[in-house]
Formats: C-alpha cells, structure tokens, sequence
C-alpha cells in the first residue's frame, strides 16, 4: 500500500520588498543621526552666521522635524510593501497628516526667522527694527507656504485647484477693488522699508513745505513730528513713494539761516561779538 506524502508549499519570499524596506529603514536612520550631528558638522564647515541661523530656526523644531520625517518614511514604506489599490485611503490619510505637519513646521521656521533671528540680527548691527514690517513679512511667508502646501497636495491627488481659484475670481476682484486704498498703502509702506529713504528720528522735507523728525513708519502711514508747532503730520505711506523727500539728517552738511531782530542800534563792537557767538 503505498501512502501519499503531502509536500507543504513553498514560501515565496519577494526580496526585493524586502530590499525596499531595508533600504528605506536605513534612510530614516541616516536622517535622524544626522539631524542629531548637524550642529557640529554646521560649526566646524560652515560660518558663524549660518550657524546662528540654523541654532536659532532648525534647532527648537527637531521634534517637530522628525515627526514629519516619521511620518513621511511610513508613507514611503506603505506605498513600497503594498499595492496603492489596497491602502488607498490610508495613503491619502498619511499624506494629508504629512502636509498639516510639513505646513505647520513651514509656520515655525517662520516664527523663528522673522521674531527671533532678524531681531536679533537688528540688535546686533544697532540698527533700528520696524516690528510692523516683520509682521507683514511673517504673514506672507505664511501665506505663501500655506498656498504651496494646498496647490502641491491638490496637484498629486489631481485636484483641479486652480479650476476652484478661476471660479472665486469675480469675488476675489470685488475684495481688491474695495481695498484697494489699503493695499496701495501697504505697499507702499514696503517699498519705504526695501528703498529706505529715511529711518526714524530722521529729520526730512516734502515739496508741501513739511518738514519735521519721523517718529515711526508703519504699515499704512508714516508719524512726521513737524519743527516749530510740534504737531504730529500722519502721511499714507503710498503718497511718499511719489514725492521727492529731501532727508537733512543723512546730509553732509547742515545750512541753518538765522534772522535776529534788534530794536536799538548795536555799535560795532556788539556787532563783532555777536558774529562770534553766531
């Protein structure tokens, strides 16, 4: 009687996903020890400067840089061990929580540039600051890194975002209309900032015959305290940008012309002592 011996199946081992995960492992290794070794590496290559730059930006965000970085590699390793049609929610999920967190990382680098390092920057050079400016500059920023994440995860997942722009344009051109007093001041109050005709405690004229010491230079207007009445001049910032403005303080010289009255006759010798005291 002969008896059937049943051989088990064999087990098929793809190696290359294996390869995959490897190598994807030792990837997110590198990263970290190199996250953990760049400041040391940063000090002895590169300049003090850039070394600041990165102590005062990079540094306080590490936990949130390898937070993203954890989560970009699980995205990467979904994607390498299985089929995109089988985790295809999962992937979009892990995806969306990666650009929240890539965004938001955007916002703290940010925060750090413009509140700490370029007021440090400014205290170091004993130059004077505009906070109002830096706000500006960190809303942007923030604004141009929140559109870049939007337009990025629309376009991988073939979302027509920019069909979705097109159709709020009517609307977005009514809001430009309507601000467009306020925003022709904002710039202006930028284009002060980058040109810098004057700084504040400047003392400057204008063509109308003002002429006094800027207190401060803000978003939408600049403070003049005028000479002589001591009353305080507000300018938009956008009728600056189109006028000639004479700055006395950055002259090389300054020519004063003094009228004096006398209700006698002064004799020469008065004369000769007033001119010296002059």
């Amino acid at each position: 009687m002969t008896e059937t011996i049943q051989i088990p199946e064999q087990i098929v081992i793809d190696i290359s996903k294996i390869l995959q995960i490897f190598a994807i492992a030792v990837i997110g290794i590198v990263v970290v020890i190199g996250i953990r070794k760049l400041p040391e590496l940063i000090e002895r290559i590169i300049s003090t400067e850039i070394s600041e730059a990165y102590k005062i930006i990079i540094s306080p965000n590490k936990s949130l840089i390898g937070v993203v970085i954890a989560i970009a590699i699980s995205e990467i390793t979904l994607l390498a061990v299985t089929p995109y049609s089988q985790v295809y929610i999962i992937e979009i999920t892990l995806s969306l929580i990666l650009t929240i967190a890539t965004t938001w990382l955007g916002f703290q680098f940010a925060k750090q540039f413009f509140d700490v390092y370029l007021i440090e920057a400014a205290f170091r050079s004993d130059q004077k600051a505009n906070s109002d400016l830096f706000v500006v500059g960190k809303f942007i920023a923030n604004f141009i890194i929140l559109v870049l994440a939007i337009i990025i995860f629309a376009q991988t997942y073939q979302v027509n975002v920019f069909g979705i722009i097109a159709s709020l344009g009517v609307g977005g051109v009514a809001v430009a209309f309507a601000t467009q007093n306020t925003l022709s001041q904002l710039l202006g109050g930028i284009v002060l900032y980058v040109d810098r005709p004057f700084v504040v405690d400047d003392y400057i004229g204008l063509p109308d015959g003002t002429f006094g010491r800027v207190e401060s230079i803000g978003l939408r207007s600049t403070k003049i305290r005028s000479s002589g009445k001591g009353t305080l001049i507000i300018i938009p910032n956008n009728s600056l940008t189109q006028v000639n403005i004479e700055n006395f303080t950055a002259a090389k010289k300054v020519m004063s012309i003094l009228y004096l009255t006398f209700y006698r006759q002064v004799d020469i010798e008065e004369q000769a002592l007033i001119r010296l005291v002059i």
